[in-house]
């Protein structure tokens, strides 16, 4: 459990990454600069540079139709105590993440179970590679999903875990420099509220083909 996370039981907004367990899919927020309306789905071919040296871990709160409350910290100081504040807070994770060809850094959140667990997985895999200490930055795949039931007072709950795949290391994007120098500066904001999807889910493992390392800015 890498992350220490259990999967048991007004400011500027940061585009965000959704990556919807229900529907085994990824997302991206529109980019409004680019005219960008609706939603982007990136599940095929997805990749990003995710800044895992400065994840964070706490409690997260989605409400429906308001944006969303984070409470979260540098994964180092662990995820504290539970906020008392009104709030279906849940345990989870904030990471930012550059895309390649896409500008700025977007912001991913979640504290659905088969996210979390998909991440600690992954974070095992990072943290244990000697890239991560030099200062690199992990390119990570969406390669497939899993399918994950479970028994519920409602009947048999699916989601879908997404199955991560590291690709290629890669020096430190400039945008995730001077966001981190950022949040090390001022308070986080909270991300952009997420909406729910209904596409058709995406399973099995998917070839993809890693980008250049210069697409990541």
């Amino acid at each position: 459990m890498s992350l220490g996370i259990s999967t048991e039981g007004g400011g500027d907004f940061a585009p965000y990454l959704k990556y919807d367990a229900k529907a085994g899919r990824i997302f991206r927020a529109p980019l409004k600069d680019a005219g960008e309306k609706n939603m982007v789905d990136l599940t095929m071919g997805f990749a990003g540079a995710f800044d895992f040296a400065n994840i964070q871990v706490g409690w997260l709160d989605f409400p429906s139709g308001a944006a969303p409350q984070y409470e979260t910290r540098p994964l180092a100081q662990g995820v504290g105590d539970k906020p008392t504040k009104p709030g279906k807070w849940k345990q989870g994770f904030r990471i930012n993440v550059v895309l390649p060809g896409v500008p700025g850094v977007f912001e991913m959140a979640s504290n659905a179970k088969a996210t979390i667990a998909a991440f600690n997985e992954l974070h095992d895999k990072v943290a244990a590679a000697p890239e991560l200490a030099a200062g690199k930055v992990p390119v990570v795949a969406l390669s497939g999903t899993e399918i994950v039931e479970t028994p519920s007072p409602q009947g048999v709950q699916r989601n879908y875990k997404p199955i991560f795949a590291v690709t290629q290391w890669i020096d430190r994007p400039a945008a995730l420099v001077a966001s981190a120098a950022k949040a090390a500066a001022t308070p986080a904001a909270p991300a952009a509220q997420a909406q729910a999807f209904a596409s058709p889910p995406e399973t099995g493992a998917k070839p993809f083909v890693a980008p250049a390392a210069n697409s990541f800015g």
